[in-house]
C-alpha cells in the first residue's frame, strides 16, 4: 500500500482530510471499545458455572428430544392414515356415495 502525502492533494483537500482523520480517531476508539465489551458479554471467562443452570439446560434438552420423538411418531402416524382418508379418484364413485 502506497501512502500519498497530504500535500499532493493540495491545500483544499488537506483542509478536508485533517478534520476527518481527527474525528475518525475517537469513533474508531468507541467502536473497538464497544466490540470488546460485546465480546466479553458473549464469552464470559472465569465465571463459575452454576450447577442448577447446567441441570436445567440438560432437562430442557431432554424435553426437546422427547418432543422431537413424539413429533416424528405423530408424523408417521398421519402419513399412515392419509391414504385411507383420500377421496376416490374417479367421478362415478363419488356420485355413488351421495345417495347414501
Amino acid at each position: 500500500m502506497m501512502l500519498i502525502p497530504i500535500a499532493a492533494f493540495g491545500p483544499e483537500m488537506a483542509g478536508l482530510i485533517v478534520p476527518v482523520v481527527i474525528f475518525m480517531i475517537p469513533i474508531i476508539a468507541i467502536l473497538t471499545s464497544h466490540q470488546r465489551k460485546m465480546a466479553e458479554l458473549m464469552r464470559p471467562s472465569g465465571q463459575p458455572v452454576d450447577a442448577r443452570v447446567v441441570y436445567e439446560i440438560e432437562a430442557l434438552r431432554r424435553e426437546v428430544t422427547e418432543l422431537k420423538t413424539l413429533l416424528h411418531q405423530q408424523a408417521i402416524a398421519i402419513d399412515n392414515i392419509a391414504p385411507r382418508l383420500a377421496p376416490p379418484t374417479d367421478v362415478a364413485s363419488r356420485f355413488e356415495n351421495i345417495g347414501t
